[in-house]
């Protein structure tokens, strides 16, 4: 997985909620275990926003309601779809591809394979400026996928997907095998 940036970026606003309730709740223990008389060793503010942190990374981003204060769509998962390949004017391919999407709030890992090439992100960018069509611009590398042929020889490339709904990405790439690709994929 990569880190992943966002425009624009709703983050510093999240990480600054979460340190203010990691603050709040250290001193909220404290001051209850002082009370109770209790002699506890209460974990640092940093310590405790490290875990909130983790978590909201984790799960808690996913969570329809929260998705809306920061935008970030949640793309977890299996996209089947199509690729077109043109190689200038004289070749023309369509193949079946599967697209395969890990995230997290901060950490994405983009793959996309078909039996002959396995393509995989080096670097993402989401552009949130549209909530309702985001998009992703990324870098990727190219190699062999399970059958081995002179084409699939490692290159790379750069593209952008934009989310046309929920459920459907579309866009286009450019390789440095000079081919350009039209992607679409649903789930």
């Amino acid at each position: 997985m990569v880190p992943y940036s966002t425009t624009p970026d709703n983050r510093k606003q999240v990480t600054f909620f979460l340190a203010c309730m990691a603050i709040l709740t250290t001193q909220f223990f404290s001051d209850f275990f002082n009370k109770l008389e209790l002699k506890v060793t209460i974990p640092s503010a940093f310590m405790v926003f490290g875990c909130y942190y983790w978590f909201f990374d984790h799960y808690l981003w996913k969570i329809p309601f929260i998705r809306k204060i920061h935008n970030i769509p949640d793309l977890n998962g299996k996209w089947p779809g199509t690729v077109e390949l043109t190689d200038g004017e004289k070749n023309h391919t369509v193949k079946e591809v599967v697209g395969k999407i890990f995230q997290t709030w901060t950490n994405i890992q983009l793959e996309i394979s078909s039996k002959e090439t396995r393509s995989r992100i080096e670097t993402i960018s989401m552009d949130l400026s549209t909530p309702e069509s985001p998009t992703l611009h990324y870098i990727y590398c190219v190699g062999a996928g399970e059958k081995i042929t002179k084409e699939n020889v490692s290159g790379t490339g750069c593209g952008e997907l934009f989310s046309e709904s929920n459920n459907s990405l579309k866009g286009t790439s450019f390789s440095s095998k000079l081919r350009k690709a039209s992607l679409s994929l649903s789930r």
